[in-house]
Parts: C-alpha cells; structure tokens; sequence
C-alpha cells in the first residue's frame, strides 16, 4: 500500500511538472512568435492573453487544489468529482477557443467579402 501512495505522489510531481515546462514553453514561443509578426505589420503588441483568458489560465491552480487535495478528503465518496470539474472548466475553455476560431473566420469571410465588393466598383 506504501508504494501505492509513492507511485502516485511521482506521477503527480511528474504531471505538474509536464504541465508547467510544456505551458512555460509555449507562452515563450508563441508570445516571441506573435510579437515578431505583430511588428512586421507595424501593430503594436499587446499580449498573448486578454485579461478574461488571464484569469481563466490562473483558475487552473485553485482548480488544482480543490480536484487534488479538498474535494478527496471532505467527499471521498464522491470519486468522479474531481474528473467531473476538471471536464468542466477545459470544456469551458474550448468552447471560448471555438469560439474565438468562429469570429476569427467570420472575420475573414467580411474582409474578403468586402475585398470584393471594392474590386465590383
């Protein structure tokens, strides 16, 4: 039972740690890509993330906690809570992602749309 309880306690440390090196990656990749683009087309950079998405990211940690240490030792018999909040806030967030693919495309769709009816006149 004791190996049970170092296993996963490794498994943990090793998920945090994926976590964080590939989300500590990616915000230095994408935000270097991002600003390099942005000043090739003269627009100011602003940032990676509005202040919703901040705080949507942050709410990773309190979710954390409560899915990994709270929500196992005050409802213990509640076993599939932990997966069933941490579903929850992801779908939240992929459908804000969709979403903003969607007014992304539509967008573009104007603009082009736009592009053509200069072109008629």
């Amino acid at each position: 039972m004791l190996f049970f309880i170092v296993l996963l306690f490794t498994e943990t440390t090793l998920k945090v740690l994926l976590f964080l090196v590939f989300t500590l990656l990616s915000i230095l990749l994408l935000s270097n890509y991002h600003r390099k683009q942005q000043a090739s087309r003269r627009i100011e950079y602003t940032g990676l993330f509005n202040a919703l998405e901040r705080a949507y990211l942050w709410g990773l940690l309190p979710l954390y906690i409560v899915t990994q240490s709270i929500a196992p030792m005050l409802l213990p018999h509640l076993e599939f809570l932990p997966l069933l909040l941490t579903s929850t806030y992801c779908a939240v967030g992929v459908t804000y992602g969709w979403f903003l693919c969607y007014r992304a495309l539509l967008h573009k769709i104007r603009h082009v749309e736009d592009m053509e009816h200069e072109h008629e006149q």
